[in-house]
């Protein structure tokens, strides 16, 4: 199906309602500038490899993908012309099942960036793009409050939580840096367990059944009940696609084990310099504690493997301040 090319004076013509588009210092473009949605997948392949500067994993393509693969939503790209010039690009899918639009890629990615080649011209890309729509983990930029003028934008319930650990040459020295009561819980968790024999297998994605076996016990954790919320099923396809679809970044299973029996189930993926933990399940409990030998365990194997930092994503889960730091992140709706 051909895309339609939609000259921007017709979706945002000269009027009063539209007068702050032609004080921005961009109106001289505007009669110069088109608008199309790609939904053709190797066009948008080739969009996003345009502008991303894939400096994170959510700024991978094939990351991105792999939930392409999973959750099966329509892509929709809001792309600006100058002629055949491409200025800037909204990433955009559909989800039927949530019904609205979201980041390619759906909610699970963070620090989302919008790819323009200035960042006024986001304010034309969020005045034609489609609603409902929610932008969620908007990472912060110099005009991030201009987007109210498009619609409701708030911090994002969650924080991002990572460590910076460049000059960190040594857990003992990750730990010094603690207060001296979450210091003693993290340690003596981990030198317990060790002691009762839990020790960690390390393998690479083509052990990709431990994903399987982590989905399990996740569903299973709370007093053996079977639960069917959490993961859901495009959730898992996309998680098996992330762990199949390694090449560009590294996928890692940690298997904590011991007396025959899995304690815990980590993946973590690395990229560049950054070490994520990616996504993890713990037998609480046979194994209490183990939420603290992993944490612990997985600093340390950063540390040892020279990262610069750790990002353990969005969502405290009553942890994560504990031993990380933590920024805000934006989420805009309309």
């Amino acid at each position: 199906m051909q895309t339609r090319t939609i000259p921007l004076l017709e979706v945002i013509p000269e009027t009063v309602e539209n007068k702050h588009f032609y004080t921005n210092g961009l109106s001289k473009l505007i009669p110069h500038l088109t608008l199309k949605v790609h939904s053709d997948l190797e066009k948008c392949y080739v969009l996003w490899d345009k502008f991303s500067p894939k400096q994170t994993l959510f700024d991978l393509w094939d990351f991105r993908y792999s939930f392409y693969e999973g959750y099966k939503c329509t892509p929709f790209f809001y792309t600006l012309y100058e002629g055949k010039k491409v200025l800037g690009v909204l990433p955009l899918w559909y989800d039927e099942y949530e019904n609205k639009y979201q980041w390619f890629g759906g909610w699970y990615h963070e620090e989302n960036r919008f790819f323009v080649e200035d960042e006024k011209l986001i304010e034309f890309l969020l005045a034609v793009s489609p609603a409902p729509l929610k932008l969620n983990s908007i990472k912060q930029f110099e005009k991030i409050k201009k987007l109210e003028m498009f619609g409701a934008l708030g911090k994002d319930s969650d924080l991002k939580y990572f460590k910076n650990i460049e000059n960190v040459s040594s857990m003992d020295g990750f730990l010094k840096r603690l207060k001296k009561k979450r210091r003693y819980h993290i340690k003596t968790d981990y030198k317990r367990l060790v002691k009762q024999g839990v020790r960690i297998e390390k393998s690479g994605n083509e052990d990709s059944h431990l994903l399987e076996l982590m989905i399990s016990m996740n569903k299973q954790r709370f007093d053996g009940v079977v639960r069917d919320i959490y993961p859901n099923e495009r959730d898992q396809n996309s998680f098996t696609r992330v762990v199949r679809n390694a090449e560009i970044y590294d996928v890692s299973f940690l298997q904590a084990k011991a007396r025959n029996k899995i304690a815990a189930i980590d993946i973590v993926i690395s990229y560049k310099d950054v070490y994520y933990q990616f996504a993890g399940a713990n037998d609480v409990e046979n194994f209490n504690g183990s939420g603290h030998y992993m944490a612990y365990y997985e600093i340390e194997d950063a540390i040892n493997q020279g990262f610069k930092f750790i990002d353990c994503f969005q969502e405290d889960h009553s942890w994560k301040h504990r031993y990380f730091d933590s920024r805000e992140v934006f989420e805009f709706e309309k």
